[in-house]
C-alpha cells in the first residue's frame, strides 16, 4: 500500500451525514432534523502509526484502537478515556502527516480498529451549521506541530509553582472521600 499523504488521504465516497430524520430540515414543530454527525475516513498505510489525540494512558500508538475525544472525569483506570482530549494527531512511519478536527464538539476515532487501512472520524455537528473543518499537514512531526501551533498559538510558559513538589490523590473522586484523608 502506498504512503498516505494529505493530498489523497480522504477516502472518496466515505463522507456521510448521520441524521435524525431523512431530510436535513425542520419538522412541523420546528425541531431540527438535520445532520447530527459527520463521518469520513482517511487512508492509513500499513507501516503508519497514529500518535496524539490528547492525554492517553492506554497506549502511545493509537493505531488499532477506537477512542473517544470527550472529557471524562474518571480518576482511576482511565483506559482509553481522558480528561484532556485534543482532536489532533501525528501519523508517523511513512512520509509523515498530521490532522486536526477543528471543533469543540465530541469526536470519535476508529484508528484502524475496524479496518486496518482506514482511520474513521465521526464528529458531532450542529444541525443548524453542520460544517466540519479538517486540517491536514504533510511532513515530519516538527513540521506538522509547527502548522498546528501556527493555528492555535504556542504554548505558554508553565508557572513557577508547577516546578515545585506536588501532592496528589488520584485514588479519590468525591469530596467525602477527600474529607476523610
Amino acid at each position: 500500500m502506498r504512503s498516505s499523504a494529505p493530498a489523497d488521504c480522504v477516502v472518496d465516497g466515505s463522507v456521510s451525514w448521520l441524521t435524525a430524520a431523512p431530510a436535513p430540515d425542520r419538522d412541523p414543530t420546528g425541531a431540527v432534523t438535520g445532520p447530527l454527525r459527520a463521518r469520513f475516513a482517511l487512508r492509513l498505510a500499513e507501516h503508519e502509526h497514529v500518535v496524539g489525540l490528547g492525554e492517553r494512558y492506554h497506549a502511545l500508538d493509537q493505531r488499532g484502537w477506537a477512542v473517544d475525544a470527550e472529557v471524562f472525569e474518571q480518576y482511576c483506570s482511565q483506559g482509553e478515556r481522558t480528561y484532556l482530549p485534543i482532536p489532533f494527531a501525528h501519523v508517523v512511519g511513512g512520509d509523515g502527516w498530521g490532522f486536526h478536527v477543528d471543533t469543540t464538539r465530541r469526536v470519535w476515532f476508529d484508528l484502524g480498529a475496524t479496518d486496518e487501512d482506514l482511520l474513521w472520524i465521526e464528529v458531532a455537528v450542529s444541525p443548524d451549521d453542520p460544517d466540519v473543518i479538517l486540517r491536514l499537514w504533510a511532513g515530519a512531526p516538527a513540521t506538522v506541530l509547527a502548522g498546528f501551533l501556527e493555528l492555535v498559538g504556542p504554548p505558554g510558559l508553565i508557572p513557577d509553582w508547577a516546578c515545585r513538589p506536588w501532592i496528589s490523590g488520584n485514588e479519590w473522586n468525591t469530596q467525602a472521600s477527600c474529607a476523610g484523608s
